[in-house]
C-alpha cells in the first residue's frame, strides 16, 4: 500500500509488509537472582527489548515502532539474538543484545547480497521516580553497531560497519500501577551516519492518553510528530492522531489520521486514514 499510494520512507501502517510464512518468534527466557539479571535466547525481535517508546505503542506509523536509524530485526524480520538485563541498582537496569545480521542488498543489482556481521546493541534504561510518587517515568540511552552492516553512498568498496545512537523517555502522571493513569509523554531520537543510511536522522513526540473518562475508561487517544531526515535529500514529516475504542472486552476499534509532509522528501502531501481492529482470543 505504502509503495504504490503513499511512497513514504516511513509507513503509514507498522504491518505493511509482504505475504510471507515463517516462524516469527522462537525463544526462552529466565531471570535470576531476584530478577537481578534476564536472559532471552532465541529468534525474536529487537526492538521488542530496546529502544522502545511504551506511550506510543498504538500508534500505526512505522516511526513509533522500530528506531528509523537503527537496522535492528523488527517484523517482519526477526533474528537469532542473545540478549541479557542486568540491574545493578533499584532505578538503573543496563541491556546488552547481539543478533544474528540480515542479508545487505549487493552494489550491482546482477550481484547476490552479502551476510551482514551481528547486529550489537547496549542500552541503560533509568526510572528516576520512587515508587512513592505519583508520577513515573523511563529513560533509555542507547547505542549499537554492526560490521558489514551498510554500503557507503558512492557504493565502490564493499560491504562497511554501521553504527548509532538513540535516546527515548516516557512520562506518565500516574503510577503505572493505577488503571486510570491519564496523559502521558514520550519523545525519541536517533542518529546514524548520512553516507551509509538511507535514514541518517530522526526524532518523534506525542501524548497518549489512556482512560479518557470515567463513562469509558478502557479507551484510549493520542497524538504525535514524526520527522526523519533522508539521504537522498529532504525531511519528512508527518502528524498523526488516533482514538481507540474497547467495544468488548475482547475487541478494539482504532480509526486513525495521518498527514505526511515531503514523503521520500518529495514536495508532495499525502493524507491517509485508516481504521485497525484488535482481537483476543
Amino acid at each position: 500500500f505504502n509503495d504504490t499510494a503513499i511512497g513514504a520512507a516511513m509507513p503509514a501502517s507498522n504491518l505493511d509488509a509482504p505475504q510471507y510464512s515463517r516462524v516469527i518468534e522462537a525463544w526462552y527466557a529466565d531471570s535470576y537472582f531476584h530478577d537481578k539479571l534476564r536472559i532471552k535466547v532465541g529468534r525474536q525481535y529487537a526492538d521488542y527489548e530496546f529502544g522502545g517508546i511504551e506511550n506510543g505503542a498504538d500508534f500505526l506509523n512505522a516511526a513509533y515502532g522500530v528506531i528509523p536509524t537503527a537496522p535492528m530485526p523488527t517484523y517482519p524480520l526477526p533474528s537469532f539474538g542473545v540478549v541479557a538485563w542486568v540491574a545493578p541498582a533499584s532505578k538503573v537496569s543496563i541491556g546488552a543484545g547481539v543478533y544474528r545480521g540480515q542479508m545487505l542488498d549487493a552494489a550491482a543489482e546482477s550481484a547476490p547480497p552479502s551476510r551482514k556481521g551481528a547486529f550489537k546493541v547496549v542500552e541503560v534504561k533509568l526510572e528516576p521516580f520512587a515508587k512513592s510518587s505519583s508520577q513515573s517515568s523511563t529513560i533509555r540511552f542507547g547505542a549499537w553497531h554492526q560490521n558489514a552492516g551498510a554500503r557507503l553512498t558512492d557504493a565502490t568498496a564493499g560491504p562497511v560497519s554501521n553504527y548509532g545512537a538513540y535516546a527515548a523517555v516516557d512520562y506518565w502522571f500516574h503510577k503505572r500501577s493505577d488503571g486510570n493513569r491519564g496523559p502521558g509523554l514520550f519523545s525519541r531520537w536517533g542518529w546514524a551516519p548520512s553516507d551509509r543510511n538511507q535514514v541518517y536522522g530522526y526524532w518523534t513526540t506525542g501524548m497518549a492518553y489512556a482512560g479518557i473518562s470515567k463513562r469509558r475508561p478502557d479507551d484510549s487517544a493520542g497524538i504525535g510528530v514524526m520527522q526523519v531526515k533522508l539521504q537522498a535529500g529532504g525531511i519528512e514529516t508527518g502528524i498523526e492522531t488516533y482514538y481507540k475504542l474497547q467495544l468488548r472486552k475482547d475487541l478494539t476499534v482504532q480509526p486513525d489520521l495521518q498527514w505526511i509532509h515531503d514523503p521520500s522528501g518529495r514536495s508532495q502531501q499525502r493524507g491517509v486514514a485508516g481504521l485497525r481492529a484488535g482481537f483476543e482470543v
